[in-house]
């Protein structure tokens, strides 16, 4: 289970934890794997992951 963090309107507190789907989890694990250097943004609406965003930068050192 994955604690959720409040929604708009109930500061402080939590709401309630759910589950992600395993496909999910291999997307970001898969996002996050692929990326050396850069961000893996997970964008979500209504508490669920609608978009995974992945961001590399090249180092040129």
């Amino acid at each position: 289970m994955i604690p959720l963090g409040g929604r708009a309107g109930e500061k402080g507190r939590m709401s309630e934890e759910f589950e992600l789907p395993p496909e999910i989890i291999r997307e970001i694990v898969r996002a996050v794997g692929a990326v050396k250097y850069g961000t893996v943004t997970i964008i979500i609406q209504d508490s669920r992951v609608v978009q995974i965003d992945k961001t590399e930068k090249v180092r040129l050192c």
